[in-house]
């Protein structure tokens, strides 16, 4: 599932991070990286970010930012409001459970909590464009496929599984439960609970373009002092 970035010099670009915690913050490297080759390819976008990670203080015009976990880390008060104060500037953030683990889903339900305690997030209807925009995927673009290990418990399923929390009706923190990171790498082993790298992929995607047709993120009050 190895995707070779052809397009060196895409056209429009993406600020992107890839957001630290206290715990393993970038279980897969080349998740981004492969993200990154699907968008220049077939987008023409530069999705641009440090390959480091950063703090979420550290957040000013970036506008999209990845947050994964495989259970363990949390982030800090003043990372938690970091984030709060950032997406409601324009900023879209997504977390994710790298490997679909128990314990991977309950700590992205934590640090979705942390940002938003007051949020009411929604499972993202079918026709929303981060599940049926343009990316090539799996069958259908309002459908997804998962994973044969995923399937083994969660029964025959195509529709995908993505909760979002929405401020003035756009997706501004995008979370699943279920593996994206290991799809994202192109990863096709046994035992990731999450979706096929092929819907994986089309998922992000189509988040990644979403944000670009929204209004630019304004400089978070919080990131710039920290």
């Amino acid at each position: 599932n190895f995707i070779v970035q052809l397009n060196d010099s895409p056209h429009e670009k993406l600020p992107a991070a890839r957001l630290r915690h206290s715990g393993v913050f970038d279980p897969e490297p080349n998740s981004l990286r492969q993200l990154r080759a699907v968008l220049a390819n077939d987008h023409d976008v530069d999705l641009q970010y440090d390959p480091k990670g950063i703090n979420a203080t550290q957040l000013k015009s970036h506008r999209l930012a990845f947050l994964t976990t495989v259970g363990d880390g949390h982030l800090t008060m003043a990372e938690a409001e970091a984030l709060r104060r950032w997406v409601e500037a324009g900023g879209t953030l997504w977390i994710d459970a790298a490997g679909g683990s128990e314990k991977a889903s309950g700590n992205v339900q934590k640090m979705f909590e942390a940002i938003a305690p007051a949020a009411q997030p929604i499972q993202l209807p079918r026709e929303h464009p981060i599940i049926s925009g343009p990316a090539a995927g799996d069958g259908r673009k309002d459908s997804v496929r998962y994973r044969f290990y995923a399937l083994r418990t969660m029964g025959p399923t195509r529709y995908a599984r993505l909760f979002a929390h929405l401020i003035d009706g756009r997706a501004a923190i995008v979370y699943s439960l279920d593996d994206l990171t290991c799809g994202l790498a192109g990863l096709d082993h046994w035992g990731i609970f999450g979706y096929s790298p092929k819907s994986a992929r089309r998922l992000v995607v189509n988040g990644a373009m979403n944000v670009l047709d929204k209004p630019k993120a304004k400089d978070s009050p919080v990131a710039e002092k920290g």
